[in-house]
C-alpha cells in the first residue's frame, strides 16, 4: 500500500490510502505563477466508497489553528509526506484539503514519489512540489485569495525529465549524450530532409489546386481556395528554394514533377533551383523541361528562368538556335538572350581557332622534326 501524509502543526483532520506503483519522482521546487482572472473546473476524481475510507485513515492533515475544521489556514506550517504514492493523487489531496478547485491540463503523472517536504504554509508547498511552469494559482476577486489550481502535467513531465539528469552521475550524462551524438550523424541527411519537405510542400499543394479547378473561382468556395492555394504555393516554392543547397542527382530528380502541374509559379521556382543544381546538365528530363519552358513560357519571368538554366547547361548548339528569336525580338529578355548568343558564338569561334592553331602546329611540328631526327641520326660519330 502507498501512503502520504500531510501535516499542520496540532490537530487531526482525517486520513487517507493512495494507490500503488512502481517508480521515485524527485521533488523539484520552483516559484509560483499566479493568473488572474481564469475559470478552472473541480476535475478531482470521485472515490469509490472502499477508496474514500481507505483514504480517510492513511491522510493524516494536523492543523495550528484549533478552529479550523475541514481547511488549512492561510498561515499554517505543514509537512508532506510520500511514500510510494503517485503524484498526481498527491496534488489531488492538497487541492481538496486546502480547498481548491482543481483542474488538470493533460494527462496526469502517476509516477509514484516518496517524499518529505516541510513548508511555512500550503502556497509553499506547492511551490515546492511543482515547478514555475508546471501550474497556476488563480484568484477569487471577491475573496483575494487564491481559488482554483490549475495543472500543466506535460510541463511536469519535461521538469522531471530534467532533474532526473541533472541528479545523474558524470559518466551516466556523457553515455546519453555519445548517443544522442552517434545517432544524429547516423541518421542525418539535410538533402535527404530538404528533398521529403520538397514532396509534402508538394502534396499540401496539389490538393488545394485539384480542388480549385473544380470550381467557379469567382464563388464563394473558390475564393476561399484561393486563399488557400495562395499559402500552399508559397510553402511549396520555398521548398524548392530550399532544396537548391543541396546539389545531388536525387534533388533534381525531385524537383521534376513540378514541371507536371500547370502552374507557372512554381514551375518558374523550379527552373530556379535547376540553375544552382549542377547535376541538372546530366538529367535529360530538366533540359527538356527547360526548353519546353523556353519555347512555350507562361510569361516572361518564366522564358528568363529557363534561358539561364539552358545557358548554363544545355548543348551550346542548340541552346543558340533556341535563343535566336528571342535575341532578334523586342522583350524584357532579348538583351540577356542576345549576350549569351553572342557569348557562345564567341566561344565557338574561339574553340574554333583554337583548334586550327593546334593543328597547324602539329603540322609544323612534323615537318621540322623529321630532318631533325635525321640531321641527328647522319652526324658524325
Amino acid at each position: 500500500m502507498t501512503r502520504f501524509e500531510i501535516r499542520t502543526i496540532s490537530r487531526t483532520i482525517g486520513s487517507g490510502a493512495i494507490g500503488s506503483g512502481a517508480k521515485s519522482l524527485p521533488a523539484i521546487g520552483l516559484a509560483g505563477l499566479l493568473i488572474a482572472g481564469a475559470t478552472a473546473t473541480a476535475l478531482t476524481p470521485a472515490l469509490a466508497p472502499a477508496a474514500a475510507r481507505a483514504a480517510e485513515q492513511a491522510v493524516r492533515i494536523e492543523l495550528a489553528d484549533e478552529a479550523a475544521e475541514s481547511a488549512i489556514p492561510p498561515a499554517a506550517a505543514i509537512t508532506l509526506k510520500a511514500d510510494d504514492a503517485p503524484l498526481a493523487e498527491v496534488v489531488r489531496k492538497i487541492a481538496s484539503t486546502v480547498p481548491l478547485a482543481l483542474t488538470e491540463k493533460g494527462d496526469a503523472v502517476e509516477d509514484p514519489i516518496t517524499l518529505s517536504l516541510a513548508a511555512a504554509d500550503w502556497e509553499d508547498l506547492i511551490l515546492q512540489l511543482l515547478s514555475r511552469r508546471s501550474y497556476a494559482l488563480i484568484w477569487d476577486e471577491a475573496s483575494g485569495r487564491p481559488s482554483n489550481l490549475v495543472v500543466f502535467w506535460d510541463a511536469v513531465r519535461l521538469d522531471r525529465d530534467a532533474a532526473a539528469a541533472e541528479t545523474s552521475d558524470d559518466e551516466g550524462v556523457e553515455e546519453r549524450i555519445r548517443k544522442v551524438v552517434a545517432g544524429y550523424h547516423a541518421t542525418q541527411d539535410p538533402a535527404g530532409a530538404a528533398i521529403e519537405t520538397l514532396t509534402e510542400k508538394r502534396e499540401r499543394f496539389l490538393t488545394p489546386l485539384r480542388a480549385y479547378e473544380a470550381v467557379d473561382p469567382n464563388s464563394p468556395e473558390g475564393l476561399r481556395l484561393a486563399r488557400k492555394l495562395a499559402a500552399a504555393r508559397g510553402a511549396y516554392r520555398e521548398a524548392l528554394a530550399q532544396a537548391a543547397n543541396y546539389d545531388e542527382a536525387r534533388t533534381v530528380a525531385a524537383v521534376l514533377p513540378t514541371f507536371d502541374e500547370d502552374d507557372a509559379a512554381t514551375r518558374r521556382s523550379a527552373l530556379e533551383t535547376l540553375r544552382w543544381l549542377s547535376l541538372t546538365t546530366e538529367s535529360p528530363e530538366a533540359l527538356a523541361a527547360a526548353r519546353a519552358s523556353l519555347v512555350a513560357p507562361a510569361d516572361k519571368a518564366e522564358e528568363l528562368a529557363a534561358l539561364e538554366v539552358l545557358v548554363r547547361y544545355g548543348d551550346a548548339a542548340e541552346v543558340q538556335k533556341l535563343l535566336e528569336p528571342i535575341a532578334l525580338k523586342a522583350g524584357p529578355n532579348q538583351e540577356r538572350a542576345a549576350t549569351a548568343w553572342i557569348r557562345i558564338r564567341d566561344e565557338q569561334a574561339a574553340r574554333a581557332e583554337a583548334a586550327e592553331a593546334a593543328e597547324e602546329a602539329a603540322e609544323e611540328a612534323a615537318q621540322n622534326g623529321t630532318p631533325g631526327e635525321g640531321a641527328a641520326q647522319d652526324g658524325p660519330d
